[in-house]
């Protein structure tokens, strides 16, 4: 508690109250270490603002999927200086993937003088000591402070299980900024998610960059599933994001005999195009991709499956794109992410011609969301009449949002917000296109 009780020390000196402003930008994997981020703070007596024109200290937890996904947040970069000239005091921190790039640290240190702390993903353990040297201007070599957290909700928590990734997909640029697979020890997995149960938490969601490629000594993903299964108390299991060259039928088989699995699997596809998955470095086929989930739904005939397609990806011709749409027609997702293509410098990809003139990219993403509104549509017209048990999520503008075991959204028109956090029984009442209404039994 050395470096939190300085930060403490620091802030009660000045502030009868002190208070943080927490904004993330991208996955799960930042959501979960934005909640670490905000334990250590609690730890240090900060309470949390929503207006950042309120805090004494700002985070960001950043991105670096995407090239636009860089150029908003620092675009909401740019916008703190204000905030830092009505305010001089206020700490601004920009953490995250983004800023795990040396370039990128660089350019916000030149640009934005006024950022105080910028450093990477890899090195969340050390916020503590860089906020605890920034504000008494020292240099201290006391040990990493434990592992905080404050969850963003009292019924739904990320447990992640793992960091990093090994795949080197041609066009990512997780595997430098998030470094190799971590796996964490199966016993603290087990022990958290027993707490998370005990404490009422009904919705348990395992993140990690290819979850699936989970190892810890004896045991891999498939394992700690029956582990986890052997855990007491109603609640859902979740997980993402899955890799298709890690989804072995013997994980399905697993999948289907589990009480907790929540009948969801989110499986990026990416391309249907063999010439363009190659290129992608993806290492499976778009038959073997039919294959693995023909198996899943053989075996758990109540799955939803959802994916994720890159659109205009250098190199892909006409035919390429037309094989993607047959893909999407053969394997029925409930939904998809759509993104077109965009260059991350240090990527294989990005030392590949991109000639495609993004007005046809855009016009193929239309068409592919298009196709897939479809299909969305009529599988979940299906749902009409059928009775789920749902989990109650929340209440806003005159609608209560409840899920699926299988990850569906069902609206229903009235306030039950006494049910959020709870499983109940719904029936599905009428469906209007890609929208499911319900009433609770």
């Amino acid at each position: 508690m050395f470096y939190i009780e300085k930060i403490k020390d620091f802030f009660k000196s000045k502030y009868n109250n002190y208070k943080a402003f927490v904004k993330v930008f991208g996955c799960r994997q930042n959501e979960a270490d934005a909640e670490k981020i905000r334990g250590l703070l609690t730890a240090a007596g900060f309470e949390f603002t929503l207006d950042a024109d309120c805090a004494n200290l700002i985070v960001f937890v950043t991105c670096a999927v995407r090239h636009t996904a860089e150029n908003r947040i620092f675009g909401h970069i740019g916008k703190l200086k204000n905030i830092k000239v009505v305010n001089p005091n206020v700490i601004i921190v920009i953490y995250g993937c983004m800023t795990e790039q040396k370039e990128i640290r660089d350019k916000i240190f030149f640009s934005y003088p006024f950022v105080d702390i910028c450093f990477g993903a890899k090195s969340i353990n050390v916020f503590s000591k860089l906020l605890c040297e920034k504000l008494t201007n020292k240099v201290f070599n006391a040990p990493h402070e434990k592992k905080f957290v404050k969850r963003t909700s009292k019924f739904k928590a990320l447990v992640s299980i793992m960091t990093g990734c090994n795949n080197f997909c041609s066009y990512c640029v997780v595997p430098f900024v998030r470094g190799r697979e971590i796996s964490r020890f199966s016993s603290d997995i087990i022990n958290e998610i027993k707490n998370l149960s005990k404490n009422g938490y009904k919705e348990i969601n395992l993140i990690g960059q290819n979850v699936n490629s989970y190892q810890d000594k004896e045991t891999n993903f498939a394992s700690l599933i029956k582990k986890i299964d052997e855990i007491n108390g109603e609640f859902v299991l979740q997980f993402m994001t899955s890799h298709p060259k890690d989804l072995s039928f013997d994980l399905i088989d697993t999948l289907a005999k589990s009480l907790h699995f929540g009948r969801h699997l989110h499986l990026p596809l990416q391309s249907g195009s063999n010439k363009i998955l190659k290129l992608m470095n993806r290492k499976y086929t778009k038959e073997k991709y039919l294959e693995i989930i023909n198996y899943a739904r053989m075996k758990i005939p109540d799955l939803t499956i959802t994916s994720d397609i890159i659109i205009g990806f250098p190199g892909e011709d006409q035919s390429d794109f037309e094989e993607t749409l047959s893909v999407i027609k053969k394997a029925q997702f409930t939904s998809i992410f759509t993104f077109i293509y965009s260059s991350r410098s240090g990527t294989a990809a990005s030392k590949i011609p991109d000639l495609l003139p993004r007005s046809e990219k855009v016009e193929r993403l239309q068409k592919l969301k298009n196709l897939q509104n479809l299909i969305s549509e009529k599988i979940l017209a299906k749902m009409l009449g059928e009775i789920y048990r749902v989990l109650v999520d929340s209440y806003k503008d005159g609608f209560t949002k409840c899920r699926t075991r299988g990850n569906v959204i069902i609206k229903l028109d009235k306030d039950y917000s006494k049910f959020i956090g709870k499983f109940v029984d719904c029936k599905v009442v009428y469906v209007i296109k890609s929208v499911v209404y319900g009433k609770i039994l």
